[in-house]
């Protein structure tokens, strides 16, 4: 076998890692130069262009104004009218047309703009408001405004004004004693220059040149800038943080000032880099002292520990006579022979809790079905009295009190199919009472599978079901229930109603949940307890017939009482 110098070795290790980091770091600062000056240039043409086109757009809307106030002569006649009682003019039509062209004009961007037309002398107004909200703005302007127009400091062009609490980009333009408002949320422009180009770490800010902010005042004053000292593009460097900050003009001397936050990673990246090479340097020299310790008193003994995890695995026996060297590597195999007697105990455990999960979820969804047709029974009782039907009520309060008291009785884990279909009866006789003869039932049941059981009320959910979608009160409709017995159980539920809406039939047929809210809820709730009833032994297939209506097909094995406990505990 060949032998090495590891001196030598070491020895060139650290030439090699010296030159490495040497050339790295020219490497990094020059990337980072270029890289920096890149990467300012890009946001700063990003932002430009982004604001520019918000400017554009506040720019075609004051030019909008300025042609509808100077040039729309309906305005005039909607003047003189109100100046002149006695001047007849179509004001419906004229004000109509004026509120949809405002109402197009607000939803021509990507944000919402409110326009209003006041004229002070009538004090009508025209607007565009859908909302409570907006129209809720329109009087607090109203309030605000309204009645000192003439007196207002307003720059020619668009102001921010606080309005509810919150600042609004607005325009007035006056003319012949009539005023047209524009107002534009803030926030609104804000999240309009959003953008992923911009990273994560970075916010939006509005100020005017006496230094008031209009948005995100808390950040600026952490990030302690002052917006009408700031020149764009400044970059700000601390030992691992980089902060651009750019400014440009909106509109009449409101300045928009991004700040972004670590927007230039590299610098990250070369500190980790460097600080990797000297951890490696330390890393590798001692390793290469300890290497041989190491592999004679560690390497070895969690050789042969390994070797009795491997036996632990084929085998589930753990042998702890082996002999150590380091006593904690001892003391673990200790622990190990421990805790594979502790596990075995805890998978039977599990194995029980489990069980006793799957009872108590089978329950909750038994106790699912009792308010939910105890509700509708109420109400049928409810709508019958209003129709002085007392006799019926009498038959029908005695049809209840039957099917009540075998639902609050059916809190064991299976039935028989008997029993289900007794209640059954009870049911239909229930509807027959509510909907006259608006439906017939037919139902024939093989000898065999009477005896056979299944989870309570399942049946009853898709009689229910059946009904509930079908009746229409003009068309007769015939319910089936059939059920035969080969090597397992089949009970097939068909009407003669509609069927099956095929959205609602695509979910059922791919097992996907129908249930909205309380709507449905006993579908998934019957299949949920088949499943957990059978497992896999049991199937529900969901169909449309041939010749219109829906179709339920049941399958389930006769398992037997032993069979039952071992499933359910």
């Amino acid at each position: 076998m060949k032998e090495y110098n590891f001196s030598n070795i070491i020895r060139w290790i650290e030439i090699t890692l010296f030159i490495m980091v040497i050339l790295n770091f020219g490497t990094s600062i020059y990337a980072i130069n270029r890289l920096t000056v890149n990467s300012v240039n890009s946001l700063s043409n990003r932002l430009y262009t982004d604001v520019d086109d918000v400017s554009g757009a506040l720019s075609g809307i004051h030019t909008m104004m300025l042609s509808e106030v100077g040039y729309d002569r309906d305005l005039d006649t909607l003047l003189v009218a109100t100046l002149d009682k006695k001047k007849k003019i179509d004001e419906v039509t004229i004000t109509t047309r004026i509120k949809s062209m405002i109402r197009n004009w607000s939803r021509e961007l990507s944000y919402s703009v409110n326009y209003v037309i006041y004229f002070p002398d009538s004090g009508k107004v025209i607007n565009d408001y859908e909302t409570l909200d907006e129209y809720m703005l329109w009087r607090n302007i109203q309030k605000k405004m309204l009645g000192k127009l003439d007196n207002l400091d307003f720059k020619s062009g668009w102001n921010i004004v606080e309005l509810n609490g919150e600042y609004y980009f607005l325009d007035i333009i006056s003319n012949n004693r009539r005023y047209m408002f524009a107002y534009i949320s803030v926030e609104e422009i804000i999240k309009s220059l959003e953008s992923e180009f911009y990273g994560e770490d970075y916010y939006i800010a509005l100020a005017n040149p006496e230094d008031q902010i209009y948005h995100r005042q808390n950040e600026l004053a952490l990030d302690k800038i002052k917006p009408s000292t700031e020149l764009s593009g400044t970059v700000r460097t601390n030992f691992l943080k980089q902060m651009l900050v750019m400014k440009q003009t909106v509109a009449n001397d409101i300045d928009l000032i991004m700040v972004i936050h670590n927007y230039n990673s590299v610098l990250k990246t070369f500190w980790f880099q460097l600080v990797l090479v000297l951890l490696m340097i330390v890393v590798v020299s001692i390793v290469l002292g300890i290497l041989r310790f190491v592999n004679k008193t560690v390497l070895r003994p969690i050789q042969a520990f390994n070797e009795n995890i491997e036996t632990l695995k084929n085998e589930e026996v753990y042998d702890v006579a082996t002999h150590y060297q380091i006593n904690e590597l001892g003391n673990a195999s200790k622990l190990m022979s421990e805790m594979v007697g502790r596990i075995k105990g805890l998978k039977i455990d599990i194995y029980e809790k489990t069980l006793e999960q799957q009872k108590t979820h089978m329950d909750f969804l038994t106790l699912q079905i009792e308010p939910h047709f105890y509700l509708n029974c109420l109400n049928i009782i409810y709508n019958m009295a209003q129709m002085e039907q007392y006799k019926e009520i009498q038959r029908l309060s005695n049809c209840v009190s039957e099917y009540l008291r075998y639902i609050f009785k059916s809190r064991e884990r299976f039935a028989t199919v008997k029993d289900e279909l007794e209640h059954i009866n009870k049911y239909l006789e229930i509807q027959k009472i509510r909907y006259g003869n608006c439906f017939e039932s037919h139902i024939t049941m093989d000898d065999k599978i009477l005896n056979m059981e299944l989870p309570p009320l399942v049946l009853q959910t898709f009689v229910e079901n059946s009904l509930k979608y079908t009746i229409n009160w003009e068309d007769d409709i015939e319910l089936t229930i059939k059920g035969t017995v080969n090597e397992e159980a089949v009970i097939i539920i068909e009407d003669t109603g509609e069927g099956f809406e095929p959205e609602i039939l695509y979910k059922l047929q791919n097992n996907i949940d129908i249930s909205e809210g309380d709507r449905r809820i006993g579908i998934m709730n019957a299949v949920s307890r088949m499943k957990l009833a059978f497992g896999n032994d049991a199937s529900i297939l969901f169909y449309n017939c041939e010749k219109g209506g829906a179709g339920v097909e049941i399958r389930f094995p006769d398992h037997g009482k032993d069979d039952a406990d071992k499933t359910i505990p």
